[in-house]
């Protein structure tokens, strides 16, 4: 990241100093770089045969595993089932959680369902050159609100698009 030493550099004067971490200013870094890549020709160029090798490696090594995986069905099932076995209060406490989460998607959708001929009557009446927007937004980094109609209010689309999924509780 350039930043302003206070010197001028004799070379680019118009850079006013403006260099890179070694004190060298922008410009002459730039010549270093090229200069030592037309010295250093097929170092650069074993080095790029290198990534090129390193790339296929990994291609590699995805292909096989997935080969393993295809092989040997059941190995992640029973991996599974002894990790569960190893750790039940583990186990007990993500059930948990995920048995809050779920009734709380399910509930929401619960009250959607219950409110969806008012939702489709207000996407319908949306006039031309607006968007529906969800006054809580459905996910929020602070918030989620729910597909309902006391959450929906037409904005022109220019604002909507502005506004994404941001929430200014006043």
């Amino acid at each position: 990241m350039p930043r302003y030493i206070g010197e001028v550099c004799g070379k680019h004067p118009v850079l006013e100093g403006l260099r890179v971490g070694d004190g060298h200013c922008i410009a002459c870094n730039r010549e270093y770089g090229k200069k030592y890549y037309r010295n250093n020709l097929e170092k650069e160029r074993a080095r790029s045969r290198a990534k090129i090798r390193s790339q296929a490696s990994k291609d590699n090594s995805n292909l096989r595993a997935v080969a393993w995986r295809k092989a040997h069905p059941g190995y992640q099932i029973e991996r599974s089932k002894a990790w569960k076995k190893n750790n039940p209060e583990l186990c007990k406490a993500a059930w948990k959680l995920n048995k809050v989460v779920r009734r709380r998607v399910i509930g929401g959708q619960q009250i959607a369902k219950a409110h969806a001929k008012e939702t489709k009557a207000i996407y319908l009446r949306c006039p031309d050159g607006h968007h529906v927007d969800h006054i809580v937004p459905l996910r929020g980094k602070t918030v989620c609100g729910l597909h309902v109609p006391w959450n929906l209010q037409y904005l022109p689309a220019i604002e909507n698009i502005k506004k994404r999924n941001y929430f200014d509780s006043y």
